[in-house]
């Protein structure tokens, strides 16, 4: 099923470049972090990290869209709606079973642009079944989520992902994760990424990344263009499973005023 998703999100083309969303000026900083971390898969309680699949159930649609939760051990979370929206946010579980929790949603869907801050309900009916209640000034979204156990518990270690993962559309962008964890990259805009990739729990694969991202348009400084700033996110890796649709290194970052959504081979 993950990789059925993966097809609709990465391979029909969606991602066609380093998506950047909800640009509202500025850059800044400002990425979320945990201050309880999310218990691993096998100890006390239900709340188990890893990738979630599901949709939004409410409000009803005929045509729900996709939804792809990256729920890391240190309490991070990301939720990629449709690639035209990215959820940003910190979740504590309480008890094993429920949080709740700042966060943030960052759109660029037909008309709408821009970025909303959000109040987000995390209940875990079992260890595997996740609800998340997204709660604006205007609106209330529900989604409902399963857990992609195959996936979450094939375990992540650096070496796994040292290399240069590359995606081309519109203009090619790179990021290389080198031994030691570090992120360095660049794309044809002329941002320049530095930071790192971390793995809080090694049986559980997914990671948080964090990196700045300096000289975008030719500019130095958030300043000078919003793309520039400090991010910070969730990712996850997929390596080739047969079929020829190679290996793919995906995450999705924030910083106080603009996400980024990446997804390359």
């Amino acid at each position: 099923m993950l990789r059925s998703l993966n097809a609709f999100f990465v391979r029909v083309g969606l991602f066609g470049a380093l998506l950047f969303l909800g640009a509202c000026g500025g850059g800044g900083s400002g990425g979320e972090t945990a201050t309880t971390p999310v218990p691993p898969s096998g100890s006390e309680g239900l709340a188990r990290p890893g990738i979630y699949i599901g949709e939004v159930t409410s409000p009803a649609s005929s045509t729900p869209p996709n939804v792809l939760l990256l729920l890391s051990p240190s309490g991070r979370a990301v939720a990629f709606i449709d690639t035209t929206s990215l959820v940003t946010t910190t979740l504590s579980f309480s008890n094993g079973l429920s949080a709740t929790a700042a966060g943030k949603i960052f759109l660029t869907s037909g008309a709408t642009s821009g970025s909303e801050d959000l109040t987000v309900t995390g209940e875990f009916q079992s260890a595997s079944d996740l609800t998340l209640d997204l709660t604006s000034s205007t609106s209330e979204v529900v989604m409902t989520f399963k857990r992609a156990n195959d996936s979450s518990d094939r375990g992540l270690a650096i070496a796994d992902i040292v290399r240069t993962f590359t995606l081309t559309g519109s203009g090619t962008t790179e990021f290389t994760v080198g031994a030691d964890g570090t992120l360095s990259g660049s794309d044809t805009a002329g941002c320049v990424f530095a930071g790192e990739v971390t793995i809080p729990e090694p049986a559980i694969n997914v990671f948080d990344i964090d990196f700045t991202a300096d000289m975008c348009g030719g500019n130095v400084g958030p300043a000078n263009d919003v793309r520039n700033g400090t991010f910070a996110g969730v990712g996850t890796y997929l390596p080739d499973d047969g079929t020829g649709t190679g290996d793919l290194l995906m995450f999705g970052v924030a910083d106080t005023d603009i996400a980024a959504i990446f997804s390359g081979e």
